[in-house]
């Protein structure tokens, strides 16, 4: 039974609908709004359940300690709309674009708060499992056949196989790369390092499994993306160096090293049985027989452009949107670091970077800390920066609601991690001197259930 008294536990079932609203409706141009009333009223009761809970609206000092980490997005915010204020003649876009920016900081507070909060991220993982499966069950399958004949995924929100509906199949293969990383965080640091919690985990852990071989099993055969191949790769060591809690003893390294080389071998093996092999290796031998791959070739010409236009006003960039309007391609450049170089300058591209650069910043004094209960949980942290990274070499994501997810998954685990940290030098102040025992390492739960009840429970 749901114990509807939990803090913040509404908020995270609407954030949960939500996810489910944006994977299946993001892509279609009319449909989509009903995401964005969803989106509202998330924000709208996660500031009532604020209101009622009081022990943030009413202490100043808990006020600013939330909402500083999120200080660089805001300063982003606040370049953008300088460029939107400035620009002329293209009507209501640039106030459209403004309102997605907002939008998605109102999305990047509420999931870094309640995975602040809670510890927990458990509303992603099922968002984006119903979501998924939705779409499997009823788009990714009718594919299965035609994609031998050189198909691609396609997934139509109303059926009417009209081209505003379509899923992307790169976005698409994100998601189902972005499932996969929720279940290593799920397998290895939810299931694995908490035993008092093992037994209720067991159903989803299984679920979440399984469903994650079915993920990979359409990144490689179904959606046609290289991104998307290349990046589960990727997740798989992600998932290692999780597994592995940051130890990488000769012997660690050595197992690690025979189960990389075997889960990298089946992928492989998959791959070349895959009808978008072609396309994957194209990645590799596109300066030799396959330098007619129009699509690598393109992305060349958009990166080179970029880099120029970037060069002739390298701190203010060329304005809104320059790229699509002013690069020739008629289109974003396909590269998040170009994109904001380009448009916004090295004022832009620092402002963006600047919550990445904090998260890692925070990851790497925790993993140094030396704290055991810290150390092998912060890894995924890492693994999830590293994975918006890679997805932004190769696609403008500073738009994208699922980079804001991973950062927001990120950056709230992280303050929770610290937050951790902080209350075990605070009950075991001795501990770093050697008089905590061993076995008190670990530091109490974070689980506020009232005004200042978490300190309380410290004896502060």
């Amino acid at each position: 039974m749901i114990d509807f008294r939990k803090p913040y536990l509404l908020t995270s079932i609407f954030l949960m609908f939500y996810i489910v609203s944006f994977i299946v409706l993001s892509d279609h141009s009319r449909l989509v709004r009903y995401s964005g009333y969803l989106g509202i009223l998330t924000a709208i009761i996660c500031m009532l359940e604020i209101f009622r809970n009081g022990e943030i609206i009413r202490n100043t000092a808990e006020l600013k300690k939330y909402l500083l980490p999120l200080l660089p997005y805001g300063i982003f915010v606040l370049i953008f709309s300088a460029y939107v204020v400035v620009v002329t003649g293209y009507g209501r876009y640039p106030i459209m674009r403004l309102t997605t920016v907002l939008q998605l900081g109102v999305l990047l507070f509420l999931v870094y708060f309640l995975v602040r909060r809670t510890g927990s991220a458990w509303f992603v993982q099922m968002g984006f499992f119903i979501g998924l499966a939705y779409i499997s069950v009823t788009g990714s399958w009718q594919m299965t056949q035609a994609v031998e004949g050189g198909g691609r995924f396609a997934f139509e929100v109303t059926g009417t196989g009209a081209s505003e509906d379509s899923l992307n199949p790169n976005r698409y293969a994100q998601y189902l790369n972005l499932f996969i990383l929720l279940t290593v965080k799920l397998v290895f640091i939810d299931f694995r390092l908490n035993r008092a919690r093992a037994p209720l985990l067991m159903p989803m852990v299984v679920v979440s499994v399984l469903f994650s071989a079915l993920c990979a099993y359409q990144i490689l055969l179904v959606t046609g993306s290289r991104k998307g191949m290349l990046l589960l790769m990727l997740v798989c060591v992600f998932a290692a160096l999780v597994f592995l809690k940051g130890k990488l003893t000769p012997g660690r390294l050595m197992g690690g090293a025979v189960i990389a080389t075997g889960t990298l071998g089946a992928i492989y093996l998959l791959l070349v049985q895959s009808p978008f092999y072609d396309r994957f290796r194209a990645i590799f031998e596109f300066r030799t027989i396959y330098v007619s791959e129009s699509s690598i070739l393109a992305r060349e010409g958009m990166y080179l452009e970029g880099l120029k236009m970037w060069l002739s006003s390298p701190i203010w960039g060329r304005g809104f949107e320059a790229f699509r309007l002013e690069g020739g391609f008629g289109q974003y450049s396909h590269s998040n670091p170009v994109e904001l170089l380009a448009n916004h300058g090295l004022l832009g591209f620092f402002a963006y970077y600047a919550l990445h650069l904090l998260i890692l910043v925070k990851s790497y004094r925790l993993f140094r800390g030396g704290n055991p209960w810290a150390r092998s949980r912060v890894i995924w942290v890492l693994a999830a920066v590293a994975f918006v990274l890679f997805w932004d070499i190769a696609a403008v994501s500073y738009l994208s609601k699922a980079n804001t997810f991973i950062l927001g998954l990120a950056l709230g685990y992280v303050y929770y991690l610290q937050d951790g940290v902080s209350a075990q030098r605070h009950r075991y102040p001795a501990r770093h001197h050697g008089a905590a025992p061993a076995h008190r390492m670990r530091p109490p739960p974070y689980r506020p259930a009232g005004a200042f009840a978490y300190r309380r429970s410290m004896g502060s």
